[in-house]
């Protein structure tokens, strides 16, 4: 049976039922826009099971037609260098057909960097005075 149907017996009849779907797409990139391929996301339902797993490709997209309802994302892995938001995202999807993206910025990571020492000032030879003080002279 196709993946999209389900089937009900009982005894004097037999009920054959489409399930309704939606598409989640996760748009993966970086805080430069650009997009990021290899970023692993796992999407649950809210009792916890698996209902996908994945990664995203070089476009930075990944796709998954899901059962409606309650879905969470979670970031598994993220690419080298970058910090991981695994912080869990929650979506609801609630109509039969919907496309519902989900974007996600990952930020570089920095490392600490040992700020280098300031150069040690030289003694600068003091300049010869030349001149007078100030002195104002009145002329009549």
């Amino acid at each position: 049976m196709h993946p999209d149907y389900g089937c009900t017996a009982s005894k004097n009849f037999l009920s054959l039922h489409r399930l309704l779907r939606a598409t989640l797409s996760i748009i993966r990139s970086d805080d430069f826009d650009f997009p990021e391929d290899g970023a692993v996301f796992e999407i649950t339902d809210e009792e916890g099971a698996v209902l996908f797993s994945g990664a995203t490709g070089k476009d930075g997209l990944l796709s998954a037609v899901l059962p409606l309802g309650t879905n969470i994302v979670t970031a598994i892995s993220a690419p080298e260098d970058y910090i991981i938001d695994d912080t869990p995202k929650t979506v609801l999807q609630d109509e039969d057909g919907e496309v519902l993206e989900l974007t996600v910025v990952n930020i570089l990571e920095i490392e600490d960097v040992e700020p280098l020492p300031l150069p040690e000032e030289e003694e600068e030879e003091a300049l010869p005075r030349t001149g007078s003080e100030n002195v104002n002279y009145l002329y009549g």
